[in-house]
């Protein structure tokens, strides 16, 4: 029985990144062996052991067979004639696929080393074509390690492309596409993972709506500008600025009203109901859904905040619960910082409206129902009392700029 570090442990180690979770590969072992050295079982398809005092995972070595569609349609095999080399042969990329033993040497059967060395991302066998959930892993490692200048090679995106066209995508869940999305919001550069996403033809798969936009085009400073290309670049100045993925995500939705959807007043329902209906389509959880909505909904009015009247304002912040949920408010503060609005009076003054609408918050946010002295008030009239108050600070305020 032979125990050896593998996978992304090993990977970071030699890239100098803090290590996050460290996997096990236990070679010429049985689950029975395991069991009587105190290793409990977990796992229905096939079993991983955790260790008895640190919990760390560890698996037998294995090989795995093509049998169906999808990223379950494998048969996999466990044995202890199974060998080191057999198991890292089934791993997506040569940089994981290198073992590390119990007196620090590496094990790297697939050059893995050397492709850190040249940041390349590349596959470890022409089977990378068996399972398309590699073609977003390998996105969103592109993601996660582009500041470190790696790039895919081109003969693993060619793989990559092929899947999408075998239509193998269609088996994958929504709930593992939105995982994968996540963890690729969570990186340094979240729109390297949709570039190449895009580059082999699967954005239309898993983002079509996004990948409609680009088809779009708007002038900026006189030049003809891709809409879903300059979204992207908006993510990425947004991520250096934010690591909080509601913001990150959020901003794919800027231009949505503009360019996806009708947007006059009698097809605002059906508008909504249409983003409605993405967010269950991809599965997105409820915690990314509202302030994405917000986003839609009012992207073009946080431009022109200054020229809101008082009442459209208070309609606003009613609208998104400003003053019942103040961590919504803070994000919506922090995308408005973060793509940079301007207005200006005539003076040649210029107001930052993450500021403006931050000072709003502060004068409104001690009138509530508590501050309304009369007794007399019921239902509808405490919110139109609470409205008007508020409309006559917000009036007294802007009058004194």
């Amino acid at each position: 029985m032979k125990i050896y570090l593998v996978g992304g442990a090993v990977r970071d180690s030699l890239l100098g990144l803090s290590i996050k979770d460290r996997d096990w590969l236990v070679v010429h072992s049985t689950p029975e062996i395991m069991l009587k050295k105190g290793y409990k079982q977990v796992g229905k398809d096939f079993p991983v052991f955790l260790h008895p005092n640190t919990n760390e995972e560890y698996s037998l070595a294995r090989i795995e067979h093509k049998c169906n569609y999808g990223y379950h349609g494998f048969n996999t095999y466990y044995s202890p004639n199974i060998t080191l080399e057999e198991d890292l042969s089934r791993r997506d990329l040569t940089i994981n696929a290198i073992a590390k033993d119990q007196y620090g040497k590496y094990i790297d059967p697939y050059n893995g080393k050397r492709d850190i060395k040249l940041r390349i991302l590349r596959h470890v066998s022409s089977s990378f074509i068996e399972d398309p959930l590699r073609v977003l892993r390998v996105a969103r490692f592109s993601a996660s390690l582009a500041h470190l200048g790696f790039k895919i090679d081109s003969n693993t995106m060619s793989l990559m492309q092929n899947i999408v066209h075998s239509q193998e995508l269609i088996y994958l869940t929504k709930e593992r596409i939105w995982k994968e999305i996540e963890k690729a919001l969570m990186t340094r550069n979240p729109h390297v993972f949709f570039m190449n996403l895009k580059y082999c033809n699967a954005l239309s798969f898993i983002f079509p709506e996004f990948n409609y936009l680009y088809k779009k085009f708007f002038l900026l400073h006189n030049k003809k500008v891709n809409v879903a290309e300059y979204t992207l670049l908006s993510l990425e100045k947004i991520s250096r600025k934010t690591s909080d993925i509601d913001v990150r995500f959020a901003v794919l939705f800027k231009y949505f009203s503009n360019y996806f959807l009708l947007h006059n007043n009698s097809n605002n329902k059906k508008n909504n109901l249409l983003v409605i209906n993405l967010f269950k389509y991809l599965k997105i959880p409820n915690r990314f859904k509202f302030l994405s909505l917000i986003i839609f909904k009012f992207y073009s009015f946080f431009s022109k905040l200054h020229l809101r009247s008082s009442k459209d304002i208070v309609f606003f912040l009613n609208s998104i619960r400003a003053w019942k949920d103040i961590i919504v408010i803070k994000k919506i503060i922090c995308f408005i910082n973060i793509e940079n609005y301007k207005y200006s009076k005539k003076s040649g003054y210029f107001y930052r409206p993450d500021i403006f609408l931050k000072n709003i918050i502060s004068i409104t946010e001690n009138i509530t129902i508590k501050s309304i002295k009369s007794n007399n008030l019921y239902g509808i009239q405490i919110k139109n009392e609470l409205d008007r108050l508020r409309i006559l600070a917000i009036e007294k305020w802007r009058s004194s700029l």
